[in-house]
């Protein structure tokens, strides 16, 4: 056996022997498949995640990397994803603007320029 086969074999009998609260920690901790990705010039950190599809869902998306819409499935989820995202953001934000009294606002803004409008210039 190889040197890394022999450190395998000795991480799988050292993780197998480990308590049953490390082993937990282990399986629950955070991701472990992840990997680096240069995307515009900058390293980005991706990690593999399982997803679940109805097959129409995933016949539809074959078909627009078959159309060459897409490189691959991962990355037409991935786009999908922050399409979703990025909608999402856009609509919190239409939702705290229309929280706002436009009359109060408009008050707000005005309120120190009453000195300063009798200096400027008329147009």
């Amino acid at each position: 056996m190889s040197g890394s086969a022999n450190r395998w074999t000795a991480w799988l009998l050292k993780r197998e022997t480990r308590p049953e609260e490390q082993r937990k920690q282990v399986l629950t901790g955070p991701p472990r498949c992840s990997f680096l990705t240069k995307v515009r010039g900058y390293n980005m950190a991706m990690t593999r995640v399982v997803v679940t599809l109805d097959q129409a869902t995933l016949s539809r998306l074959d078909h627009l990397v078959q159309q060459r819409v897409f490189p691959n499935r991962s990355k037409a989820i991935e786009s999908a994803v922050q399409d979703k995202l990025a909608r999402f953001d856009h609509s919190r934000l239409a939702i705290e603007c229309a929280k706002l009294d436009p009359r109060a606002e408009q008050q707000m803004a005005e309120e120190g320029m009453a000195p300063e409008s009798a200096t400027w210039p008329q147009y």
